[in-house]
């Protein structure tokens, strides 16, 4: 119980931030950090901070639900930008 009150306690963000990273990584195909899977020092920086506390401080206004983060994450216009290369557009 004590390790349940600990990793969800306000004043310990590592709990909100790893999900919030995971769950962009899963959906969009590519980390907010590169490191996915090492954190704290060992691991890189984020390449968007505001990002990620912004879906970290959603994921815990909204109780911890996994559904709402992925939805807010869905329904983002960034999610919804297509990342294909095309010659021509690049080329313009």
């Amino acid at each position: 119980m004590q390790l349940a009150h600990w990793l969800t306690a306000g004043d310990n963000p590592l709990s909100s931030r790893v999900l919030a990273i995971r769950a962009w990584h899963w959906l969009v195909g590519q980390g907010i950090v590169r490191t996915v899977d090492n954190f704290g020092s060992m691991g890189e920086r984020p390449s968007n901070q505001a990002l990620l506390d912004y879906l970290a401080l959603r994921f815990v206004e909204q109780d911890w639900s996994i559904k709402k983060l992925v939805r807010e994450i869905v329904t983002s216009r960034t999610y919804r930008l297509e990342n294909e290369h095309h010659a021509e557009n690049f080329a313009k």
